[in-house]
C-alpha cells in the first residue's frame, strides 16, 4: 500500500495478516509494526514447535488471506530466521513485509 499513511495500512493489511497469522500453533509472541506505506509481523514460537510446521502454516494463510487484502498490497514475504546451532534455546522469527 504505498504512500498509504501507517494507520491505514495497520486497518487494512496488517491487523487483518496478523488475525489469521495468530492460528498457528505453538506461537510465543506476536508483534507488529506499521509504517507509511509498509507493515511487518513478527512471529515468535515457542522452542517446542516444529519450524517446517510452522512455515507451512503461515504460507497457507498468507495465500488464502491476500485475495482479501485491498489491491495496493504486494504478495507478502516470509522469512525465517533460525537460532544458530550453540544456542541455548532454539526460537524462530517470521517476518511478513507488505509494501
Amino acid at each position: 500500500m504505498p504512500n498509504n499513511a501507517a494507520r491505514v495500512v495497520e486497518m487494512e493489511a496488517t491487523s487483518k495478516l496478523e488475525a489469521m497469522l495468530a492460528r498457528i500453533k505453538g506461537i510465543k509472541n506476536m508483534y507488529s509494526t506499521s509504517g507509511n506505506g509498509w507493515g511487518r509481523i513478527t512471529i515468535e514460537l515457542d522452542k517446542h514447535t516444529p519450524i517446517d510446521i510452522a512455515r507451512f502454516e503461515a504460507s497457507s494463510i498468507i495465500r488464502q488471506t491476500w485475495p482479501e487484502l485491498p489491491r495496493e498490497v504486494s504478495y507478502p514475504t516470509l522469512s525465517v530466521n533460525r537460532p544458530d546451532e550453540e544456542a541455548s534455546r532454539p526460537f524462530m522469527t517470521y517476518t511478513v513485509n507488505s509494501a
